[in-house]
């Protein structure tokens, strides 16, 4: 594994730490060895999660659009006006994708009862993704000959 360090070394791949004393950087934690879950298991996750992001579109397109939500009380207005995330310009306009939200990612663990739990949300710049991208690289020059046989991709 040392030559998969050795290019997430060479990439310049760190985790960045906040703490009261500013922003660290450490080195980044590659598991070496990939956590396998059942593919049943994973098609339940995988279910909720994509209904987790449908209701994240959802609420996104009612705010900028019909504001039933905050009609009905279910959201307050003062929260959303005073939000520096919400973006008051594009209020009434419909991306032309048709969607909201256009990448989302999801921070899961697994509980001591074994159920799966998301653990946080991530819609504005999901930075796993270029993780995983790096993880993949990484992983894939170590084990090159093993990726090779068992033809993953």
């Amino acid at each position: 594994f040392a030559r998969a360090d050795q290019y997430l070394r060479d990439a310049g791949v760190y985790y960045r730490v906040y703490d009261k004393a500013g922003a660290n950087e450490r080195e980044w934690p590659l598991a070496y060895v990939p956590l396998l879950i059942d593919e049943r298991e994973w098609a339940e996750i995988s279910a909720g999660l994509v209904q987790r992001a449908d209701l994240f579109e959802a609420i996104l397109a009612d705010i900028y659009g019909p504001n039933r939500l905050i009609e009905k009380g279910i959201l307050p207005a003062g929260l959303i006006a005073a939000s520096p995330e919400y973006l008051r310009p594009i209020a009434g306009v419909r991306p032309a994708s048709g969607h909201f939200l256009h990448m989302v990612a999801f921070e899961l663990g697994r509980g001591p009862d074994g159920r799966w739990w998301v653990l946080g949300d991530r819609t504005q710049a999901p930075s796993g993704a270029g993780f995983a991208l790096e993880n993949r690289v990484a992983t894939t020059r170590a084990l090159s000959d093993i990726y090779g046989e068992m033809h993953v991709h």
